[in-house]
């Protein structure tokens, strides 16, 4: 199966800043709101991974795509491109009904998301939004 991960050697492209930028503009400036859907992804990290190794402990295909389809939206939004591409690759596999390769992307899912949220708390700590 093909990736269309990201290289784990270009970490710059976890987050990119543009895309918050133009979340931001698109929101009229409001760094508040930007923020708030920020900590939102960071604390809502944990049950989105879950939903989705739930969805593949029970072979729920249509479970792991929707699980799927919300990190790739969610991700999206914010320029988190590594992660969204994992999420695209799971949604192919949800779409397939391949629960095994579904099951095979959770570690690169759970990494990606971990270095996700690492750099959204660290513009969270430093105040860039």
């Amino acid at each position: 199966m093909s990736s269309s991960v990201i290289s784990e050697s270009e970490p710059h492209l976890t987050v990119d800043p543009q895309r918050l930028e133009r979340l931001c503009a698109d929101l009229d400036g409001d760094t508040e709101a930007v923020t708030g859907f920020i900590s939102a992804f960071v604390r809502m990290w944990p049950a989105r991974l879950d939903r989705v190794r739930g969805a593949v402990h029970r072979n729920d295909v249509e479970a792991i795509l929707d699980s799927a389809l919300s990190i790739r939206s969610s991700s999206g939004m914010i320029g988190a491109a590594q992660l969204g591409a994992v999420a695209v690759d799971v949604e192919r596999c949800g779409r397939r009904g391949d629960v095994t390769g579904a099951h095979a992307l959770i570690p690169r899912l759970s990494t990606a998301g971990s270095a996700t949220v690492t750099v959204l708390s660290e513009m969270l700590v430093a105040g860039r939004y």
